[in-house]
């Protein structure tokens, strides 16, 4: 059976695509964060990875909903760089407040270490915006150069850190070395900067994208802010570990939901019931395949990375299901998106959050880390019974879909 030339360039993109982020998620989470372990300690390296969950709450998501709200009104409203860039711009000085604040209220705050923190939020907001004209042209070979460029910061930043003992130079030198290519490759830093007439929808468009990405990233890095409020950094660190392959598999949500919707802005159809099954049915399978490959990467790999892997082997299971969950009803989500537009999504993640919060924060005042594993799994689960029923029972409107 012969690929038609368009099928090969969709697997083609889904290869890029994938191996783009994969590449750089493994640099992160089995070369520098062992390292900030070995090097900080497990408390402190605890209170490391929840200032970088800050980072991805804040600045990740500004950026993500820039990112996605670019990708959903590109060919409806037209809009110019400017419209995004003043957005972003604007916004990242919101995140720097944010986290001079958090880094406040923790005693961390010096005037090394604010100014660091601040050029890391601010380049992580463009980073994650930066590879938006690579996914409207389908252009995922410089999508893939993208996030080598990240990778090959972080390799460098860790050798950096290894000599200052400055985690956050680490992570943003992945982010510079990015933007600075995005720059350079793209027009969208460089031509169209004044925002046109669409400025007012194009903001509406982000201000609903950011509240529900918010939603979603507070769950994602839920395990960092909750447990380390209620217990301490040692647990975060556990948790983290035991988590981690399921980890790397929910943050592949960003690349394949870029993939997805870069193509379903071109489809003109509507959101059949067998066009659901098969995206269901497509989406669980990937997810027992995750589940799978996760464990047996677990049991293989953590031991080697971290001595003390044996304390945390008994959430093990439960801890990645949960995170394939997570992935798994987030590539859905995304779809839903594409056919019923950003207030559907936001009122679906606000259900998720608020259910997520008070479940896990109740679960783990009772029974500390063991508590909010499970609760988590529960949540999670719950979240993709209700997304597939979701795309079951309601039809979106014809005119969201002509868009």
């Amino acid at each position: 059976m012969q690929i038609s030339k368009d099928n090969k360039k969709k697997i083609s993109d889904l290869i890029f695509n994938v191996l783009a982020t994969l590449i750089m998620n493994c640099v992160l989470q089995f070369l520098c964060y062992p390292i900030f372990e070995r090097k900080l300690g497990e408390e402190i390296n605890g209170i490391v990875l929840t200032l970088i969950s800050i980072v991805s709450i804040t600045a990740g998501t500004l950026g993500s909903a820039g990112n996605y709200s670019r990708l959903v009104t590109e060919n409806v409203h037209k809009p110019s760089n400017g419209d995004y860039n003043v957005i972003l711009l604007i916004g990242s000085i919101i995140c720097c407040v944010i986290g001079v604040i958090f880094l406040w209220a923790k005693n961390l705050l010096t005037p090394l270490y604010a100014i660091t923190f601040s050029l890391l939020l601010i380049f992580t907001v463009f980073r994650y915006y930066s590879d938006v004209e690579y996914k409207i042209k389908t252009n995922f070979l410089r999508y893939f150069i993208f996030y080598l460029f990240i990778s090959v910061g972080y390799v460098l930043g860790i050798i950096l850190f290894n000599l200052t003992g400055l985690w956050t130079i680490a992570i943003l030198l992945g982010e510079i070395f990015a933007v600075g290519y995005a720059f350079f490759s793209t027009d969208i830093f460089r031509k169209r900067q004044k925002p046109s007439v669409k400025f007012k929808i194009i903001l509406q468009s982000c201000g609903l994208l950011i509240i529900s990405i918010l939603l979603e990233n507070l769950t994602l890095n839920a395990d960092r802010l909750v447990l380390l409020a209620l217990t301490n950094g040692t647990n975060v660190t556990y948790y983290y570990v035991a988590s981690l392959f399921g980890k790397v598999v929910a943050l592949l949500t960003v690349p394949i939901n870029s993939l997805v919707i870069s193509y379903l802005i071109r489809y003109e159809g509507d959101l059949t019931k067998k066009l659901w099954s098969i995206f269901t049915v497509s989406a669980l399978v990937l997810g027992v395949l995750a589940v799978i490959g996760c464990y047996v990467g677990s049991i293989i790999i953590l031991p080697i990375l971290y001595d003390w892997f044996a304390v945390v082997k008994s959430i093990l299971m439960p801890s990645i299901i949960s995170q394939v969950f997570f992935f798994i009803s987030s590539v859905l989500l995304v779809i839903l998106l594409r056919f019923f537009g950003e207030q559907k999504q936001f009122l679906l993640n606000l259900i998720y959050g608020i259910t997520f919060f008070i479940t896990t924060i109740i679960c783990t005042k009772l029974n500390g880390l063991n508590g909010f594993v499970y609760s988590s799994l529960a949540v999670n689960g719950l979240r993709l019974l209700i997304v597939i029923v979701f795309g079951f029972i309601f039809k979106p409107k014809k005119e969201r879909m002509q868009n």
